[in-house]
């Protein structure tokens, strides 16, 4: 599933003469809860000048996702990100937990770029690097 969504990006992207790869790498966790989670969260996303964002990557629980955002640029070195993930199950509450199921959940998410090829994105309790091509 995941090397059919790497394939869709870069098919996607190709004729594209702007815009920016992105590679997601490793994550940590806030705060640290009672699971055992993936911090190896491996990935790859292709931002058009358009602001639109779609990329995939292997989830905290060790299980496909993918995702779509609309990127606001709030100043050159940050940008705020809103739009859908798939990969997660929604449990009690507003808790996002493992599961079979694929739902389509919304998402936020805040990127801070200081570097030329390296950014850092902050989602709901997971921070992650992030390098940008």
């Amino acid at each position: 599933m995941l090397r059919f969504l790497f394939a869709i990006l870069i098919a996607i992207a190709m004729p594209a003469h702007a815009g920016e790869w992105y590679i997601h790498t490793i994550s940590t966790h806030v705060p640290r809860g009672p699971h055992r989670l993936s911090e190896f969260n491996y990935g790859l996303a292709y931002r058009w000048d358009s602001d639109w964002r779609v990329g995939a990557y292997r989830n905290s629980y060790d299980h496909p996702s993918a995702y779509a955002t609309r990127v606001i640029d709030l100043s050159r070195a940050w940008h705020c990100g809103i739009g859908a993930v798939s990969g997660y199950r929604i449990g009690s509450g507003w808790g996002i937990r493992e599961g079979r199921r694929s739902e389509v959940i919304p998402i936020a998410m805040i990127e801070w770029t200081p570097w030329p090829h390296m950014g850092i994105l902050v989602a709901p309790t997971v921070v992650n690097l992030e390098l940008r091509y």
